[in-house]
């Protein structure tokens, strides 16, 4: 995806080696072993495959067992012990995601890993592991700014941490935008930020809105066949919607979706044959009731893009019925 490797295969020897350790770490977590070998076999076949995500579950079983067999057999060096004990358990998903960076178990471990030591550690320590995942993903975001692992990590964090979604994080994920029109992920996670931002301000939504129509119609003229843009120009046409923000466009200003419409038009005489400035036009039209051109653009994105030919003529009797 997007160009770059997901996954960093295992020399040979390793594979060999990975069928007999998986076989062993399967048959202890059968077993409910929660030793120290245990504990070695289930990191080195993690490291080796960071989807296995039953070892993964096995491995949140150790934490959770450590944490509880330290507070109760030696409490005094319990702060100790466990961030020891989390440190070593984030180093183990870093070593994961650089084979693996897009391996869902390994981020979800390193999501665990925050929420208990949120609980078990002190506000100071357990602040340092906070700044160091925002740090992580930023650098991941700079070798691949469009890994939606990272832009949801990043999220996630800050939903745990309770931290208030600010202008500054909506102003990083612009820079990103234009730094790349093609981040389908930073597109999405503006689409989340500004309902969170504005949804309780209602004409400051829709001002905006309409402020980001500007930008997405940047994104649209200069690379008109890459679909990122799209789907967010799309979404600010339904009105944003968000169920932090009931606010909707088709409320506010049905002329401003004309304008729209008219710069669609625009590009077409520039793109012609760009599907998804058709596609865009057909919503529109049949918004504002113009069911025969919008059929006749329908057919004419048959021809243009046969491989969806289904949808296109789902969309056609979808529109009949209604009409």
């Amino acid at each position: 995806m997007h160009g770059v490797s997901s996954y960093v295969e295992p020399p040979e020897e390793d594979s060999t080696k990975f069928i007999s350790l998986a076989k062993d770490a399967l048959n202890r977590w059968k077993q409910q072993d929660f030793s120290s070998e245990a504990f070695s076999v289930v990191n080195r076949v993690l490291e080796l495959n960071p989807d296995e995500y039953t070892l993964w579950n096995y491995h949140k079983r150790f934490v959770v067992d450590k944490i509880e067999r330290v507070r109760q057999e030696d409490p005094s060096s319990f702060q100790e012990v466990i961030e020891q004990l989390f440190e070593s358990e984030f180093n183990l998903t870093q070593r994961a995601l650089y084979r693996h960076p897009k391996a869902y178990s390994a981020w979800q471990h390193r999501i665990f890993l925050l929420k208990v030591a949120k609980s078990s550690l002190p506000p100071t320590i357990y602040d340092n592991f906070f700044k160091r995942e925002l740090e992580i993903c930023a650098k991941l975001l700079d070798l691949d700014d469009r890994n939606f692992h990272g832009w949801a990590h990043r999220m996630r964090v800050g939903e745990i941490k309770g931290i208030q979604i600010t202008r500054e994080e909506l102003d990083f994920v612009t820079d990103r935008i234009y730094a790349n029109f093609s981040n389908y992920s930073a597109w999405h996670h503006r689409s989340r930020i500004l309902p969170v931002l504005f949804g309780d301000q209602p004409e400051e939504y829709n001002r905006v809105i309409q402020e980001d129509l500007e930008l997405v119609k940047q994104a649209i003229f200069t690379e008109p066949e890459d679909q990122s843009a799209w789907f967010y120009f799309g979404w600010l046409l339904r009105g944003a919607p968000s169920s932090h923000a009931p606010v909707s466009i088709l409320d506010v200003d049905n002329e401003m979706l004309k304008k729209e419409l008219s710069t669609l038009e625009e590009l077409l005489v520039l793109e012609p044959k760009c599907k998804y400035a058709l596609l865009m036009k057909f919503h529109l039209l049949y918004q504002f009731g113009e069911l025969g051109n919008a059929e006749a653009l329908l057919t004419q994105l048959q021809i243009l893009d046969p491989l969806r030919n289904g949808y296109y003529q789902h969309l056609k009797e979808k529109m009949r019925q209604k009409s």
